[in-house]
């Protein structure tokens, strides 16, 4: 086994006791000590010349011991962090199984506009949600790890690609996400989740401007004065929406 020190080399000046070496004249000798904290004291030990290859090759040795032993570590953390996930996110699907009915009550109620879909809308508002909840925050992302094991588990069959994912999530019916929303709403309400304040349902709106453009817009779009430049004014139609907390 080829040597290993846990300490630090330092080159230190000394000066020898014999008055006739060139110390004397104030040049010093460098020497080579090993230096570590044991206890909260700092100790030193002196090197001879003949070993100093030898102990400088055994503090490398420990460094790059630990430096393995650091990657090591971080592999086991991401593992056990990977593991950690996949079974928060488990018992997130089945929770929402069991108190919800999710895919029953709320998924199987919302429908698209494709005329004849191929993969079902079910499955797309699940790869949807798994986004959510994991936390991935794209479509690419998701698509990353569409491969993983547990999504084949809980989809049961391969997940669709993101750009089939975006475009059927372009064409979904809002009537049966309301119904959705709904349900979800009288099951908090039912299981005491959302508590009233005196009596009174408190809820927070909050409107959005999803975007604004001369050339797409409705008969209820909202309108609001842009000025692209000094002088210039004209009226910009914006589709606008709440959202509400509860």
């Amino acid at each position: 086994m080829p040597p290993v020190f846990s300490a630090a080399p330092s080159r230190f000046g000394t000066f020898a006791a014999a008055t006739r070496l060139s110390c004397a004249r104030g040049e010093l000798h460098a020497c080579l000590y090993l230096v570590r904290r044991k206890g909260g004291r700092l100790r030193q030990l002196f090197v001879p010349r003949q070993w100093e290859e030898r102990v400088r090759e055994a503090v490398k040795n420990h460094q790059e011991m630990e430096r393995l032993i650091e990657e090591l570590s971080d592999l086991e953390w991401k593992r056990l962090k990977e593991r950690r996930s996949k079974a928060v996110l488990r018992r997130l699907i089945h929770y929402s199984e069991k108190i919800f009915d999710l895919s029953e009550k709320v998924l199987q109620g919302v429908s698209d506009r494709r005329p004849l879909p191929r993969i079902s809308t079910h499955l797309m508002l699940q790869s949807v949600l798994g986004l959510y909840w994991a936390r991935l925050g794209s479509l690419h992302a998701l698509e990353m790890v569409r491969r993983a094991p547990l999504w084949k588990h809980w989809l049961g069959q391969p997940m669709a690609s993101a750009d089939t994912v975006g475009r059927v999530y372009a064409l979904l019916e809002n009537a049966g996400l309301r119904r959705g929303l709904q349900h979800v709403y009288r099951r908090l309400k039912r299981n005491k989740v959302l508590r009233s304040v005196g009596g009174w349902d408190v809820a927070v709106l909050d409107g959005h401007e999803n975007h604004a453009s001369y050339r797409r817009h409705c008969a209820g779009c909202l309108q609001r004065t842009s000025t692209p430049g000094p002088g210039t004014a004209s009226v910009l139609p914006s589709p606008s929406y709440l959202d509400a907390a509860g």
